[in-house]
């Protein structure tokens, strides 16, 4: 198993870190809001989960767990909404996606790079 770098797991815990402020303070713009209650447990879950968590396959798990998340609530539930906030945290989301996509997609070409040079 190899890890991500320092560099790229700093980056992904950033994003997520940003993700969770912003959440934070729609919440305290919009009271009673049970789906930002959950968003916001989900995303202190995916920080403390990477926190501890720089292998690669770890990273690809949690990537697919947000992947998952994002498509069957997100997409529906942040279209009705029109919240410069909101598109933040779509974008926030979308971001940590497309970094953790590029880390992972970089540790399986050097995987694949090994063995095709083992035969």
């Amino acid at each position: 198993m190899s890890n991500i770098t320092q560099k790229e797991h700093r980056r992904l815990m950033e994003i997520l870190n940003d993700l969770i402020d912003i959440i934070v303070y729609i919440r305290k713009e919009i009271e009673d809001n049970y789906s930002l209650q959950k968003n916001e447990r989900e995303a202190i879950d995916w920080y403390r989960y990477l926190k501890v968590h720089k292998d690669v396959e770890e990273v690809e798990s949690l990537y697919k767990e947000i992947v998952d998340r994002y498509c069957t609530e997100f997409e529906n539930q942040l279209c009705e909404s029109s919240s410069s906030y909101d598109a933040k945290r779509i974008y926030l989301l979308r971001e940590y996606l497309e970094a953790a996509y590029k880390i992972l997609n970089k540790k399986e070409a050097k995987k694949n790079e090994t063995y095709i040079q083992e035969d």
